[in-house]
């Protein structure tokens, strides 16, 4: 039998120690033997990116970042260094000099589709859409298997509000990688967005049984089965959304206006005052928190909580008109219509705010300016001489 030995010192044996400690994830072990081959081989690349990959998997950003630049004072178009310290560069200081490197990898090796993947990611995050769709195009020419860059091209395409044709690449991710949860969750999306709630249930349901645990999941299916008016199931989907992320401060609120929906108004009392100890500067939380007090004939507390919710945002639009809502069944009519005409001043076609200020006109005595007003905010009127009422449709 052969035996063959090692000098654990020579350069060979120590990179092929490397990486071997590298692909079994002994990256701080792979780490020490790369600084040992570094000091007898200062100049090669291949040591050198290595020790770059290893600084990056440990965290430290910044020695990544130093010996990724030393590979490519070494080698000015060494891809991996071009597109590592890129993507670095990207979520930290630098995102020109990102975009640069990045470009400069695709030059030098066009062909290769992660090099257009990394550059459409880079464009997507800087909000530059046309180049990001270019370069996604390219990435796809190349290889068509990349789930990823087809489902980056439906984000790109809901992000350009062509949200129709978005729904052609998430699917062709889903049918690339069908476990690819995120593609069910966004494509779950918009088809809610489209007016297909039923649709958009299935598909929001699977990204679940992919990924059971995810909060925003069951908060989007609390979303979609509320507007299917399925209201115990979504009650149900954003409790399990809370228990998995119990500071989610958007499911709180949407818990609250299911609570309300239900009729079960202390409840939804109770869960919006936890929200607003959770976040006690969140004003859509006492605008909502509001509406519910109004409903329990409890104005002057709906008063004081709308007020509130105007102090933390000044040009929210919905709290000034119920405000306005609150003061006229206070029977502070005058009070109302400002209100009302600060919520116009913020959003001059809010109709909301048109029809309020019609139905306090009409309290007033002043019936055609009242009637205008409220046909303006709320559609047709129609007289019922049966009935002597007065029905408004929109």
């Amino acid at each position: 039998m052969k035996i063959l030995f090692f000098d654990e010192n020579s350069i060979e044996t120590l990179k092929l120690m490397a990486k071997s400690m590298l692909a079994s994830k002994r990256t701080l072990e792979a780490q020490a033997t790369l600084i040992k081959s570094h000091k007898i081989k200062p100049n090669d690349i291949e040591i050198i990116q290595n020790l770059a990959d290893s600084y990056k998997a440990t965290g430290d950003l910044k020695m990544a970042k130093i010996y990724y630049q030393k590979a490519l004072s070494i080698k000015s178009n060494h891809t991996p260094a071009l597109t590592n310290l890129g993507n670095l560069l990207l979520i930290s200081e630098n995102k020109k000099k990102a975009i640069s490197l990045l470009v400069r990898a695709t030059e030098s090796d066009p062909k290769v589709a992660l090099h257009w993947g990394n550059l459409a990611n880079a464009y997507f995050q800087l909000g530059e859409d046309k180049r990001a769709m270019s370069a996604c195009q390219k990435a796809i020419k190349i290889n068509r298997n990349l789930h990823k860059m087809h489902f980056l091209l439906g984000a790109i395409l809901i992000r350009q509000k062509r949200i129709k044709e978005a729904e052609i690449p998430l699917k062709k991710a889903i049918d690339i990688k069908p476990n690819y949860y995120k593609a069910y969750s966004k494509l779950g999306n918009i088809l809610r967005d489209l007016g297909r709630p039923n649709e958009a249930e299935i598909y929001i349901r699977k990204a679940i049984r992919i990924n059971p645990d995810n909060a925003i999941l069951h908060y989007n299916l609390g979303g979609i089965l509320h507007i299917l008016g399925k209201l115990k199931e979504a009650e149900s989907s954003t409790r399990r959304s809370i228990k998995f992320k119990p500071d989610f401060t958007n499911a709180h609120l949407n818990l609250g206006i299911i609570l309300q929906d239900l009729g079960r108004l202390s409840e939804a009392e109770m869960c919006l005052n936890r929200l607003i100890q959770i976040k006690p500067k969140f004003a859509e939380a006492y605008s909502n928190l509001a509406n519910i007090l109004q409903d329990l004939g409890r104005l002057n507390e709906a008063e004081i909580c709308i007020r509130k919710a105007i102090e933390i945002k000044p040009d929210f639009k919905e709290a000034h008109s119920n405000l306005g809502n609150i003061l006229k069944d206070q029977g502070k009519l005058n009070e109302a219509l400002l209100s009302y005409q600060k919520a116009l001043e913020i959003n001059e076609n809010f109709d909301l705010a048109l029809a309020g200020i019609g139905t306090v006109l009409i309290k007033q005595g002043k019936h055609i300016d009242g009637l205008r007003r409220l046909r303006e905010g709320s559609g047709s009127i129609i007289f019922d001489h049966g009935t002597s009422s007065i029905r408004i449709y929109s």
